[in-house]
């Protein structure tokens, strides 16, 4: 089921790599889901619309997500065009930023967000809550999509042969530690034009609490109550306790498919329960 539901998005993603009308000089920001992308398109617009304030409509409607939804609006932006994307690796793209984040945080994440936030909001991914255990039973087999282990390896892999310089890898965690540093490396990859005190300020904007509230009026907008912290779009964006979450075999399960995509990533396995 796996590859069948993987080939059926990547036949997706091309076709619509058709409908936006590919251009030369896009530039894309690709990543799994939960790894870290929304927090840094979110960075990217503060330094290009500095009155944009980390609001999430003016972050989408800026650097737009690849889809035969929003396919119409991406062919009407004006060059050079910064789009975003979860897709695994596809041939032809002329400048890509691939994020990523320890397969394990990102993994969880979505799994908290899966059952959490898309039940509150009726995306119905799950009807009721699930263990974690089936879950990750389910998410390998493709239920949810690409898988994270599959993801890394074919931007890391074939995607760093096949574009060289063209491919950026950034790791959440280094954007974490590093933030306006990274920014700043990234924002000239894009050829973006900042100052040390644009970077600062925007990085600044884009801090969890100030995207919280944000978060918080827009769904009171939408008469949809306060979003609890499981049930929020911006979680904490923290290491987790893996063992709290991982039984042994889901350890030994994740260790065996994910050994090579950790290689490219440049991540260790290290102490589950630290």
């Amino acid at each position: 089921m796996k590859n069948c539901t993987v080939g059926l998005r990547t036949r997706v993603s091309v076709a619509v790599g058709y409908l936006i009308q590919r251009r030369s000089t896009d530039a894309f920001i690709i990543a799994h889901p939960r790894s870290g992308s929304t927090w840094l398109r979110t960075i990217l617009t503060n330094i290009i619309l500095p009155d944009a304030r980390s609001d999430p409509d003016v972050f989408n409607a800026l650097i737009r997500g690849v889809s035969v939804r929003s396919a119409q609006d991406i062919r009407s932006m004006p060059s050079p065009r910064l789009l975003t994307s979860h897709t695994a690796y596809l041939p032809g793209l002329p400048k890509v930023l691939y994020m990523v984040r320890d397969g394990r945080d990102a993994i969880i994440s979505f799994y908290e967000f899966s059952v959490f936030r898309n039940r509150r909001l009726g995306k119905l991914i799950e009807r009721k809550y699930i263990d974690f255990s089936v879950f990750l039973d389910r998410y390998y087999a493709g239920e949810y999509g690409h898988v994270w282990d599959h993801h890394v390896e074919s931007w890391l892999g074939m995607g760093q042969e096949k574009m060289g310089d063209r491919l950026m890898l950034l790791r959440y965690e280094d954007l974490k530690k590093s933030t306006e540093e990274v920014v700043e490396k990234v924002a000239a990859f894009f050829s973006i034009r900042a100052t040390t005190e644009e970077i600062s300020r925007a990085v600044a904007e884009a801090r969890i609490e100030n995207m919280r509230e944000i978060e918080k009026e827009e769904w009171k907008r939408k008469g949809l109550g306060t979003p609890s912290t499981k049930a929020s779009f911006y979680r904490a964006g923290k290491k987790r306790n893996w063992g709290k979450y991982f039984s042994e075999d889901d350890k030994e399960l994740f260790e065996e498919r994910s050994a090579r995509a950790f290689e490219l990533a440049h991540y260790e396995f290290g102490n589950w329960d630290s």
